[in-house]
């Protein structure tokens, strides 16, 4: 009897074997790989809902905790203004609704008197699990500051740090004094953060600041009075902080691209004269390329720089990548080279590069960004993944791995349910797991054609699944 009704479920039943290769996305995570988290601040009518962004992740790696957190801004309906948040997910895709206010903390500065408009754009965790929220925050008009927000492990405020768990730095450079923190790093009991300052040309420096991770107060013996102030000559920008003190950014050009710049510092704020002759580094080319981000290979002297590449404005938009290596270690005159591949190698144009993170201890590049269709209705999360890229002598070199992605060509999309004339699926920032899983946060149109945060996983390996599939599916 039971050889017969297992016989009579195969009429209805479809047994299939499937290639769960790497790069696709990973069902053990909240069931399809893809988690959308509505925060859905305020309740003003029609539906209370407001834009809100995953701009940063970060992914616990120890005690066998594979759990992340997950940053970025949300608007508030009825205020009109915009508020940090952080959100725990556990491995599984549940939200730790143990952590701050039902697995989310929100997070608003309310600085100034008019816009108060706070954005998050990093996440770090020292070396007791204390959690801090880097970005900045609106005071008036297009006054802002540097801002920092410190949690516990719980993901409640530590009152004791600045004024109720927050801090603003503020450069007012002069100019429009916005003052923009994109990155920061936790080493010797002190933070140190990155950005930019506006200034009195009407340009931006590059800008840095130290302050103590106990209570947030400055370290005047840093820079000048804890601030440091790089002048370029044209803008420029910060995007990446590094152990090392190496700060990773960009530089306006006369042609209106912009080129990579590396800047070797000290522990005190003073340049590192031993690299480059006097501390930076500008890596000029012909190519209009724009920098969005920049990581450093583990372990060595190598930089990556991401953005895009118009092409000299023919709008078919690339994934760039500029790879620059040092002929010395933390000396010499650095070289490098420019990249430029499609998220999607079907199609002529349109494509960008917002982050990327070197896998450990192979070190492949995976890359994350935008992969926009020829007729542009909608845009789908990309990730790409280089076996190797490298630059030596000037002369360039990659291999992309073609077993990485659902289509077996190094690369893998990835859209969430949204309805509307434009479908917006768009990946701000990857990590990796201690599973060696890719992590991707960003934002992706809800049901309500409402952009809401996006968090997906996609499995770093691959391996062989018994899917079971309804005959009538």
């Amino acid at each position: 009897m039971k050889h017969l009704i297992f016989s009579l479920s195969l009429l209805t039943t479809t047994l299939s074997f499937a290639q769960q290769g790497a790069g696709t996305l990973d069902q053990t995570f909240d069931s399809d790989g893809r988690v959308l988290l509505e925060q859905n601040l305020g309740t003003i009518p029609p539906t209370g809902e407001g834009d809100e962004f995953g701009t940063a992740i970060y992914s616990y790696s120890g005690s066998g905790d594979a759990s992340m957190l997950v940053g970025g801004h949300a608007y508030h309906t009825n205020e009109d203004t915009t508020d940090m948040f952080v959100t725990k997910i556990l491995h599984n895709g549940n939200i730790d609704t143990s952590f701050g206010f039902s697995g989310t903390e929100i997070i608003a500065f309310n600085r100034g008197t008019e816009t108060h408009k706070d954005f998050l754009h990093d996440i770090l965790v020292d070396d007791s699990g204390n959690i801090y929220a880097i970005g900045y925050a609106h005071f008036n008009n297009d006054d802002t500051d540097f801002a920092v927000a410190k949690l516990d492990s719980s993901g409640d405020p530590v009152l004791s740090f600045g004024t109720n768990g927050q801090k603003t730095i503020a450069f007012d450079n002069r100019g429009t004094n916005e003052d923009i923190a994109f990155s920061a790093i936790y080493t010797g009991g002190s933070i140190y953060i990155a950005g930019y300052a506006a200034n009195s040309s009407g340009g931006t420096d590059i800008s840095v600041t130290k302050i103590l991770a106990s209570d947030g107060s400055l370290d005047t013996g840093f820079g000048t009075n804890g601030k440091l102030i790089i002048d370029m000559g044209n803008s420029s920008r910060a995007y990446k902080i590094l152990h090392g003190f190496w700060i990773l950014g960009s530089i306006d050009e006369s042609d209106n691209s912009e080129s990579p710049v590396i800047i070797k510092m000290n522990f005190n704020g003073s340049l590192d004269t031993s690299f480059s002759s006097d501390g930076k580094y500008v890596y000029n080319d012909s190519r209009d390329s724009f920098v969005n981000n920049a990581i450093k290979k583990p372990g060595s002297d190598e930089f990556i720089f991401v953005g895009y590449d118009n092409h000299q404005g023919s709008q078919d938009d690339d994934c760039a990548i500029t790879y620059i290596n040092t002929v010395d270690t933390n000396a010499g005159e650095p070289v490098g080279d420019i990249f430029n591949f499609n998220l999607d190698p079907n199609l002529s144009k349109n494509s960008s590069c917002r982050d990327a993170v070197f896998t450990d201890p192979d070190f492949k590049l995976v890359l994350t960004g935008n992969i926009y269709p020829e007729d542009v209705s909608y845009i789908n999360m990309g990730v790409m993944r280089l076996n190797s890229i490298s630059v030596t002598n000037g002369t360039s070199s990659y291999s992309i791995e073609n077993n990485f992605g659902a289509y077996g060509n190094g690369r893998s999309d990835t859209t969430f349910n949204g309805v509307g004339s434009q479908v917006v699926n768009i990946s701000y920032a990857v990590t990796i797991d201690p599973n060696d899983n890719v992590l991707l946060t960003g934002t992706a149109t809800n049901n309500n054609a409402v952009e809401k945060i996006a968090v997906a996983r996609l499995k770093g390996t691959g391996d062989n699944d018994i899917i079971f599939k309804n005959g009538f599916d």
